[in-house]
């Protein structure tokens, strides 16, 4: 705070410059809230977000470079030892509750897994369309192309790896998800470890089912002629299939194996064994909750 009543006192009245103005009203507004910050760790970050502010404002004020120089060498010295607290103080709060971590990491996995398959699905159905429009119309459309009219020729390989980071996403969130469940379903009472073992295998068989559905359409498709109706609707058929049952069946699966684990882990720390030394008996006893 003396360090923004001092440089204030220098700034003139008559300068122009509001920029300057602005930086000094708003590192003293930052240096006042921090005098009265009833946190520690919130009051220091105000601090060093004032010094930041200050050492702008020097940087623009003063032309002299020795004395913005030693300003900004005063400034640094008090920034570096505002961030050795800021540093201790977060060092020493209390770890995260496991329940909140994973929800939060579920909720970013999903989002991400959401965001890359709106673009996929948007082109999928531009595919879809397309190639069906296509079959459907007069041979001589598709007799000025090179290699094939057909978008999903090209593209529907091209897809496969952001289908696959789609259902990576979506597992990890839901896997995430899984293990808060369980933590939370432990504090309630209600684990139900048999759920999550079915909706595991679920998930496998769903994903299982989708590929050999996937397979099975590009061989039967080969059965028609490469451009006929047909042989586009089933092979378009068959990656729709793929490209709704992998994260369906890899967020099924990331759901039960996290359940499932973090009702193993909860279980393991239910139970403790401890040494027993006792004028009768020399051995260990083995304590836990139900």
């Amino acid at each position: 705070m003396a360090m923004w009543q001092t440089f204030a006192s220098d700034v003139p009245v008559q300068d122009e410059t509001r920029s300057v103005r602005a930086q000094v009203a708003y590192g003293l507004g930052q240096a006042e809230q921090a005098s009265r910050a009833a946190e520690p760790l919130a009051a220091a970050r105000q601090c060093l977000e004032s010094v930041q502010a200050y050492r702008s404002a020097v940087d623009e004020f003063y032309y002299g470079t020795l004395e913005r120089d030693a300003l900004n060498g005063h400034a640094t010295e008090v920034a570096a030892t505002l961030q050795r607290k800021i540093d201790l103080l977060v060092a020493a709060l209390p770890p995260e509750p496991p329940e909140r971590r994973y929800k939060r990491r579920a909720i970013g996995l999903l989002n991400s897994g959401g965001l890359v398959a709106i673009p996929t699905l948007i082109l999928r159905v531009t595919v879809s369309v397309s190639d069906n429009q296509l079959a459907r119309g007069p041979a001589d459309a598709r007799s000025g192309c090179i290699e094939s009219c057909y978008l999903g020729t090209v593209l529907n390989p091209a897809f496969f790896p952001l289908q696959a980071l789609t259902a990576g996403l979506l597992g990890g969130g839901m896997r995430s998800l899984g293990r808060w469940a369980a933590i939370r379903d432990a504090h309630a009472g209600v684990s139900d470890a048999s759920r999550a073992h079915r909706l595991t295998w679920l998930g496998v068989g769903v994903m299982g089912a989708g590929l050999a559905t996937f397979v099975g359409t590009q061989v039967v498709s080969h059965t028609f002629a490469y451009d006929s109706v047909a042989a586009v609707g089933i092979r378009d058929a068959g990656w729709w299939v793929a490209t709704l049952s992998l994260p369906a069946g890899a967020g099924l699966m990331g759901y039960g194996t996290g359940y499932r684990k973090q009702s193993l882990m909860g279980a393991r720390r239910a139970a403790s064994v401890a040494p027993r030394v006792s004028r009768d008996v020399v051995g260990l006893s083995v304590s836990g909750r139900i």
